[in-house]
């Protein structure tokens, strides 16, 4: 007798807390959802379990309006009956950072684990794509299996429905594709997959059509006797009558045994029928470019993709390793629960509905507010971090006001930079200012001016002035330094640049600016010259928020290659030398009524470019900005390189990941019914590398999460996206994309007519794109720089201000000059720079130091960590922070090998 095969019904609902409608809109459907859910769960037996879509935030939202309601939800949840976690929200991937990955799963499971226990499965259902290095943070997590709905297309012929997923660093994990989607036994007995069944009528052969059609298509795919259903979709309730309508079906079918289920059972019950199945293995990223993965949310609503990115380096590059500092060195306690509190919150905007900019306006303004608060607690952890830090270090050897440089990168940093000095009022009349270092050496520094400002570091604020200079830096990793600012003369400037009218010329580079507004770069070490970059191209979007679009007939693009542009040399200076290139385009104001072609209306949009070139730099920085007057339409900046190569290295999640330029499209249609053209555009996070031999070209982006690689015969072109402006959360009428995402909705403000500056860069290089991601990290992560003589009871008199009121009476404890630590000093050296520092900050479960580094490459990296004191115990951990055994250390040094693509993380206890 052949057996049974199992039928695994998972109840289920794909939540998103914001879409279509707003989250307080939904959190209301949810309270309702998991109010009856609970009364289902405890009343029926034969209703074994629920999972609640794979996240944790879900309790959060739910609790705060019902919080009578925990300890019900803690019983569901620690006896099986309720399943969340393990993320605490569902991402978008790739338009989130690499380490606040690894923070939604500590924090999602710390959660769930609170509430009883954690789903242990990888479930994404509907994230646009996949990272290739999902596989280890999974594994880095004890979960071994991946459950997903998006990712393939064209490979689903070739892998099967389960197959092994393979991160760059050797990590795999079963995995598990929810075909044809997450919701294929979802409302079974109801012909509609949306609504409340309360109020529908049933059908029951409805059920048997539905069922016997999704197990058919499951057993021509599947290599296991163990099947999936998917019993729920987005926003959907449970359906209470699912037992009675399972027994019924196992009656109808009797070569399938039906059972309602958790992912977790679905998961140990495929691993035991694929016990001794030699499954296929793919490797790397789930980014099918035909697929259903609506490409174009890379560039929608960019500013908002900025804003996410200047709060994850906010937190991750300045607030934790300051705070890290202040803490290790006996300055102030690690403000870890606000630190919880600010990541909670940026991973609030992290659902793909939210972060990739496709959603009804409301949703964008509440994740503005909600990163402008995220910003707010990042910025006052950090200064005040960094300030303890300063008012502890000894500042006697030297007179004058202290200044802290402090470096939180994990790569060394000699460089120009721009600091701001806060100074008393009466350094306005000073005949100069004078800086020196900790050993009383004058620094070189060019003065850029002053101006009065409205200061508020102490009790009560006061006006001081504040000093803009610019001054050539050596910083070694993860270290600070201080400077003194005093009156007296200035040393002598020696310029190591050239700086002509139109022209600039470094220790790397020459570069020449054109009439047209083009740059014209000669790379010294390689010899290669680049001509015609920056040029502005813009084109129709005739597309929504998911999707750019050309139009099919009538496409109109226009670019600056014959523009005539404004060019003022706003900046020279010893240091650097910035120009300003003013373009002014007559572009069509918009579509066409009909969106067949854009308008004859014609408007004026003004795009303004600073270059700026700096002594001892490879790269060339741009900023742009755009005040969009224009509707419909797509800004690109372009780079032709005369590159000849069919591949793009790129920076990814923990790897940098060569990805194929052309993609020829298949002569299959989607499942949509209809063929889709090759999506072009890729995701990047911070540069995108072209090489031949020892030539190479790399742009950089600051937050600008998309690019294309343009073919013009056997040369490339790198292409940066700005933005792109759209009028529609959903349409289905365009070319690229020919069938509805969402519901057909009007969204004004993904226009984006408003002011927006965008910062990103160029440079050569000599076929190595190592150098391109530290001079990314420098490009995109400033040095910190505050007064080193700073408390909140700072007497005013002290700093040479006087005010005159009663409060210029009180007496306050003088600011202490002899502090304990040393005007210099270096936390952590990670040897080599070949290893990106992603975490420096304090243990999630005790007061040990976690350090995370990792290898974006393909060689493995032997190296040394050493520390700024003698370590008493190191242990190598997971990404949960549990450790797995413990690393020989001798003093303040710390053996470690990071294998290709691997990431470390070290706890070490002092």
């Amino acid at each position: 007798m052949v057996s049974k095969y199992s039928v695994f019904v998972v109840p289920h609902t794909h939540w998103d807390r914001a879409w279509y409608v707003p989250f307080e809109e939904f959190r209301l459907r949810l309270v309702r959802m998991i109010d009856r859910l609970a009364d289902t769960l405890e009343k029926d037996s034969a209703f074994s379990c629920f999972v609640l879509d794979g996240q944790a935030v879900v309790l959060d939202d739910y609790l705060q309006i019902r919080p009578q309601a925990a300890e019900r939800l803690r019983a569901l949840i620690k006896n099986k009956r309720l399943y969340v976690g393990p993320w605490y929200v569902l991402p978008d991937e790739f338009l989130v950072s690499p380490e606040s990955l690894i923070r939604n799963l500590i924090y999602g499971l710390k959660i769930s684990k609170s509430f009883g226990r954690a789903m242990k499965v990888g479930y994404v259902p509907d994230s646009f794509g996949h990272i290739g290095q999902l596989p280890q943070l999974l594994q880095g997590f004890g979960i071994d299996s991946f459950v997903f709905f998006r990712g393939l297309e064209q490979e689903k012929k070739d892998l099967d429905l389960e197959f092994y997923w393979q991160s760059p660093d050797g990590s795999k994990v079963l995995a598990s594709r929810q075909h044809p989607f997450y919701g294929n036994g979802t409302h079974l007995g109801y012909v509609t997959n949306w609504g409340d069944t309360e109020v529908m009528v049933q059908s029951f052969q409805d059920a048997v059509e539905k069922v016997d059609k999704s197990c058919k298509m499951l057993l021509e795919l599947t290599r296991s006797r163990v099947l999936l259903l998917g019993n729920g979709i987005d926003q959907a309730d449970h359906q209470p009558d699912l037992p009675r309508i399972l027994k019924r079906l196992s009656r109808k079918f009797p070569q399938y045994d039906f059972r309602i289920a958790s992912f977790e059972d679905y998961v140990n019950a495929l691993q035991r029928s694929l016990n001794g199945t030699r499954l296929k293995t793919h490797n790397g990223e789930l980014i099918y470019r035909f697929g259903d993965l609506l490409g174009g949310v890379y560039s929608s609503r960019m500013y908002m993709k900025m804003q996410n990115q200047h709060c994850e380096d906010l937190l991750e590059k300045w607030t934790e390793p300051v705070a890290a500092a202040a803490w290790l060195t006996g300055c102030q306690p690690y403000p870890q629960d606000e630190i919880a509190y600010a990541w909670k919150e940026l991973l609030k905007t992290h659902p793909h509905d939210d972060v990739c900019g496709s959603s009804i306006d409301q949703v964008h303004k509440e994740a503005v507010v909600r990163m402008d608060a995220v910003d707010q607690v990042g910025r006052m952890l950090h200064r005040t971090a960094l300030r303890m830090l300063a008012l502890n270090v000894d500042h006697t050897r030297q007179t004058g006001v202290p200044v802290m440089l402090f470096n939180t990168l994990g790569v060394r940093r000699k460089e120009v930079v721009r600091i701001d000095i806060d100074l008393c009022p009466q350094s306005e009349n000073w005949k100069s200012l004078q800086l020196v270092d900790e050993k009383g050496r004058e620094v070189p520094f060019e003065w850029l001016g002053s101006e009065r400002v409205h200061w508020w570091e102490a009790v009560k604020p006061f006006d001081v002035v504040r000093h803009c200079c610019e001054l050539e830096v050596d910083l070694p990793a993860c270290s600070y330094k201080t400077l003194y600012a005093r009156e007296g003369k200035s040393a002598k400037l020696t310029p190591a640049i050239r700086v002509g009218a139109k022209s600039f010329e470094n220790n790397f580079y020459t570069l020449g600016i054109q009439s047209n507004g083009t740059l014209t770069l000669h790379d010294k070490k390689t010899r290669n010259r680049y001509e015609n970059l920056l040029v502005f191209e813009d084109t129709e979007d005739c597309g929504d928020e998911y999707n750019w679009s050309y139009l099919p007939e009538n496409s109109e693009t226009i670019t600056t290659e014959k523009s005539r542009p404004a060019i003022e040399r706003l900046h020279s200076g010893p240091f650097s030398a910035t120009w300003r290139i003013t373009h002014t385009l007559e572009l069509p104001e918009s579509l066409a009524e009909d969106r067949k072609r854009r308008s004859r209306k014609r408007a004026r949009l003004v795009i303004e470019t600073d270059v700026t070139c700096r002594a001892g730099s490879p790269r060339v920085d741009l900023v742009t900005r755009v005040n969009n007057t224009i509707k419909d339409h797509r800004l690109r900046a372009l780079f032709p390189t005369q590159i000849e190569t069919d591949t793009v290295q790129v920076d990814g999640h923990f790897a940098v990941i060569d990805r194929p330029i052309a993609h020829p499209a298949p002569k299959e249609t989607s499942p949509y019914g209809c063929p889709l053209p090759p999506y072009t555009t890729q995701h990047v996070l911070r540069f995108a590398s072209l090489s031949q031999k020892r030539n190479g070209f790399a742009i950089i982006n600051d937050g600008m999460p998309e690019f294309e690689v343009l073919q013009h015969g056997k040369t490339r072109t790198l292409a940066q996206t700005l933005f792109r402006a759209v009028g529609w959360l959903g349409r289905d009428d365009f070319p690229t994309r020919p069938y509805s995402a969402s519901p057909k909705i009007q969204a004004p403000e993904a226009q984006c007519l408003m002011p927006m500056e965008f910062r990103y860069a160029f440079m050569a290089h000599a076929g190595d794109w190592h150098p391109v991601m530290n001079e990314a990290l420098r490009h995109n992560i400033a040095i910190c720089a505050t007064r080193g003589d700073i408390h909140g009871g700072t007497d005013l008199r002290q700093m040479g201000l006087r005010l005159e009121d009663e409060r210029a009476l009180q007496k306050y404890l003088p600011v202490p000059r002899d502090g304990k630590l040393p005007d210099a000093m270096q936390f952590i050296d990670l040897g080599v720079e070949s290893l990106i520092l992603s975490a420096f900050k304090k243990c999630e479960w005790n007061n040990n130091l976690i350090v995370r580094v990792y290898n974006p490459g393909p060689d493995t990296v032997k190296t040394t960590l050493k520390l700024f004191k003698p370590v008493r115990t190191v242990w190598l951990t997971d990404l949960n922070e549990k450790r797995i055994k413990t690393l020989r250390c001798e003093g303040v040094k710390v053996p470690i090998e990071c294998k290709p693509f691997k990431i470390v993380t070290v706890e070490i206890a002092g």
